[in-house]
This record gives structure tokens, sequence and C-alpha cells, in this order.
């Protein structure tokens, strides 16, 4: 097989694949965004008691994402 043939070969094939991955895109089921805008708000207001990006922590010490440590200039 030569060099020419193996490109042509390999075109196709990423044109296969190209097409396999269009087919599974196109297969996936939609949604409006305004139905999953809906979804997401009726969530965040079910779960507010639990979100402490909205309600905080009672303590500082209660964060596990602050800094444990201060960085110092030297």
């Amino acid at each position: 097989m030569d060099a020419r043939s193996r490109k042509l070969q390999e075109a196709v094939q990423r044109q296969k694949d190209l097409l396999s991955q269009l087919q599974v895109e196109a297969s996936i089921r939609r949604q409006k965004v305004s139905v999953s805008i809906a979804d997401i708000v009726q969530y965040c207001q079910t779960h507010l008691n639990e979100d402490h990006l909205i309600k905080g922590f009672a303590k500082p010490s209660d964060n596990p994402f602050s800094e444990k440590q201060r960085c110092s200039i030297l």
C-alpha cells in the first residue's frame, strides 16, 4: 500500500468517525432551556438550607475550603 492510498484510507476513517460522533450527538434527548432553568431554580430552592455558598458556615473553621495558613511576603 503506498502513502497516497494510506492517507486516503485515513481520511475516510476520520470522516466515518466524525459521522458516528454526529449520529450520537443527534440522538441525545434535547430539553428547552426554560425547562432546565425551572428545574435548576426548584433544586436550588429545595436545597437552600444545605447550600453553604448561600447560607455560609456557622464558624469560619467549619469551612473546608478556607486557607489554612496565610501567605507572607519575605
